[in-house]
């Protein structure tokens, strides 16, 4: 047995000896524990081992400033402290250093107040730990000068030679946190500087730079089935980050979209073209990119084009009290903006409402004009917890959330079957962007590997009563090809400006877009299933067009 008052004497002892630097060690102890506890999200070893060089770093070079003028040091270290823990800590929470992404999506923090109560201790545990005073540490004084200083120097450069190698080997990974810090700065300035560019293409004329990304049709790759009507309807349904593996995980997490999958028509390796919802969204309503969250796009779109045909257009909001996405949404134009009603003192629409609230719109549909109704679904977002189903024992929030959607969705088709609008409405299921790498996903599927935590294969299926099952293979092709797709299927076409081509087209290399993952400064390829870099060239002249379609788009 463990003698606990023998213990907290000997804890005692060792404050009163070294009570003088003991807020130094406290300050240090806290940045050491939390880098090790990054390897459970990460599982890299690489991570702990350079990050840990990378703090002994900024303890000589902090001990030196100190020594000199503690004012001096006492500053210096605070703010390499804070940056290193930020970094630290998001790496531990979101399996990634901070990046742009997460800068440019810090409006939509309330989103992430299902894990508050962790994110909130976790920025009071920051704050407290980064600026603790410290005060210079004498390691011969520790150690009763047994040391003597040139022996004592000869082994920090040892300790140095050991830690070098895997801290330069390791740069071009990322894996230093200040490294992390350095990316992000530099890719905040290639942000602003891809702004510029943007703004500057307004001294050539608007309809110059549409011209460049003008089709005069939607290419007809496709005859639309003989058992639909001339004008389906359409019920295009985005859930809220969702990767394919998901649904088809072993452990039956998703049992009813996997049955309706099977017997639809479904796009096979088939990823997210950008991250994340306002971008993801609004990049598949108008089958381009977008640069800030704010922007609007006053191209084409499926709805604007459905218009030309006659439907009656309507958005569901299942956010109505998130101001900024509500304006966001009204932006798209659709011709009935319906706000969610909201039950229970929530502030957002839980899945099972959003699916109700759903078919009562439904059910408000006229038979004399073909309709289409968009939605988007919130309860799937990264640190929710189920509203209303539970998987297994409840004990896992990331499967609780997606097992609750599933229900929701499960009952909602069974409602669609037995109503009049089975047997001339599609029901088209797809997701915003894929399912978001955190510390909880890691644990919640520990088996799947991702090489990035931004791109991943989705689902996309058509279904309706009648429809006969057929998967294709996309070979990579990305979500910003949904709106042709969608027009193609029904048989519509018009002029428009789309950068993506039909899924049911044979892959193009000459549309680079169509296989191209773009989100602020990030660039991936995901032709054939293969998530890789560009060559430098390669992004150039990628940038160079993007800009040129940021613009064209930007403004009426």
């Amino acid at each position: 047995m463990i003698d606990d008052k023998a213990v907290f004497e000997v804890f005692s002892k060792l404050v009163r000896k070294y009570k003088k630097i003991f807020l130094t060690v406290l300050k240090y102890l806290f940045s050491t524990i939390v880098t090790i506890l990054s390897f459970v999200t990460t599982g890299d070893i690489y991570f702990v081992l350079v990050s840990l060089c990378e703090l002994t770093l900024i303890f000589w070079l902090s001990n030196i400033l100190v020594s000199k003028n503690k004012w001096i040091g006492y500053l210096v270290n605070n703010i390499l402290i804070l940056l290193f823990n930020i970094e630290i800590l998001v790496l531990c929470f979101g399996n990634s250093f901070v990046t742009l992404t997460m800068v440019m999506n810090i409006t939509s923090w309330e989103a992430l107040k299902g894990r508050s109560d962790v994110f909130l201790l976790g920025i009071f545990l920051l704050l407290f730990f980064s600026f603790l005073p410290i005060r210079y540490v004498s390691l011969r004084k520790i150690f009763s000068q047994r040391i003597p200083k040139f022996t004592f120097f000869i082994n920090i450069l040892l300790v140095f030679a050991a830690l070098t190698p895997i801290y330069f080997i390791s740069q071009q990974e990322f894996y230093e946190p200040l490294g992390g810090v350095y990316s992000l700065a530099k890719n905040g300035i290639d942000y602003i500087k891809i702004l510029d560019k943007t703004h500057l293409q307004l001294d050539e004329s608007q309809q110059q730079l549409s011209e460049k990304f003008f089709n005069k049709e939607i290419s007809d790759f496709v005859k639309k089935p003989d058992n639909l009507p001339e004008h389906p309807n359409v019920i295009l349904l985005f859930t809220e980050g969702l990767s394919q593996h998901i649904i088809n995980d072993e452990r039956n997490v998703m049992p009813n979209l996997y049955r309706i999958q099977q017997e639809a028509l479904q796009f096979d390796n088939y990823y997210n073209h950008t991250f994340a919802t306002y971008k993801g969204l609004i990049g598949q309503l108008y089958s381009g990119y977008q640069l800030d969250n704010s922007d609007s796009n006053y191209l084409e779109s499926v709805q604007s084009i459905l218009k030309m045909e006659d439907y009656k257009t309507s958005f569901l909001n299942t956010e109505p009290k998130n101001k900024e996405f509500t304006e966001y949404l009204k932006n798209f134009q659709f011709d009935n903006f319906k706000q969610g009603q909201l039950t229970e003192n929530k502030d957002i629409l839980s899945d099972e409402d959003a699916y109700n609230q759903l078919f009562q719109l439904l059910s408000e549909q006229s038979d004399s004009s073909p309709f289409l109704i968009t939605m988007y679904t919130f309860g799937t977002h990264v640190g929710m917890d189920s509203f209303d189903r539970n998987y297994g024992d409840g004990s896992n929030h990331v499967l609780n959330r997606f097992f609750d959607l599933d229900n929701q969705f499960g009952r909602f088709i069974e409602k669609f079957k037995e109503s009049e609008w089975s047997n001339n409405t599609i029901i088209i299921f797809t997701t915003d962007h894929a399912t978001y790498v955190d510390d909880e996903y890691k644990q919640a599927f520990p088996d799947f590997s991702r090489s990035l935590g931004h791109v991943d294969k989705i689902p996309l299926f058509f279904y309706y009563k009648g429809i006969e099952p057929q998967k294709i293979d996309v070979a990579g092709r990305n979500s910003i090809n949904l709106a042709p797709t969608i027009l193609d299927y029904i048989d519509v076409s018009q002029p428009n400006h789309f950068l993506g081509r039909s899924l049911f087209s044979q892959a193009d290399d000459s549309n680079v877009f169509e296989t191209t993952f773009i989100s602020g400064v990030d660039y991936y390829s995901t032709l054939n299933g293969n998530i890789t870099t560009f060559s430098e060239q390669q992004l150039s002249d990628l940038e160079t067009r993007v800009v040129d379609y940021y613009s064209a788009s930007r403004y009426p």
